[in-house]
């Protein structure tokens, strides 16, 4: 008989996590237009690590369960002949709220941006609802424009959800 277990990290997976995110981690709140066609815009909480070494995307999805883990191909332009391809694991809202409190104390470098994750966080619906209200979305929006400054990025164009 197979059971489905879920995973139970120790700490010390934590701690090696907190570090991987913060030398190769990504914490990032992007606004997206929605696939349908009304046009709709939504904002994205995200959490993502890249390395060319395979092991370290499936060590996460297979130690604590979330997420979801890809290959990104390298680009074949000559200038980047030397590239590798890279590996990614992935999660998104709530789940990145989740792994981001559990990282929390250990993070190094990135607690801050954490700080801002945690805010937006307690800005989500519990409906699962992607309507919000206008003072919420407002915040939301303030939280982003917060992310961008600390990691001294501008903000991007609106980009296009794929489905």
């Amino acid at each position: 008989m197979e059971t489905n277990s879920k995973p139970k990290p120790t700490p010390l997976d934590w701690m090696r996590l907190a570090a991987f995110i913060d030398g190769e981690g990504c914490i990032s709140l992007s606004l997206l237009k929605t696939s349908n066609l009304d046009g709709r815009r939504r904002h994205m909480l995200g959490l993502h690590l890249s390395n060319t070494d395979p092991r370290l995307a499936a060590w996460i999805k297979n130690t604590f369960g979330i997420g979801n883990t890809f290959m990104r191909p390298r680009n074949n332009k000559p200038v980047e002949k030397n590239h590798r391809d890279v590996y990614c694991w992935s999660t998104t809202g709530r789940k990145a709220v989740h792994v981001l409190k559990e990282c929390y104390p250990y993070l190094l470098l990135k607690k801050e941006q954490a700080e801002i994750a945690f805010a937006y966080g307690d800005l989500l619906q519990s409906t699962g609802q992607f309507t919000v209200s206008g003072d919420n979305w407002q915040q939301r929006d303030i939280l982003k424009r917060r992310l961008h400054m600390l990691k001294g990025t501008q903000p991007k164009q609106v980009a296009e959800r794929v489905n």
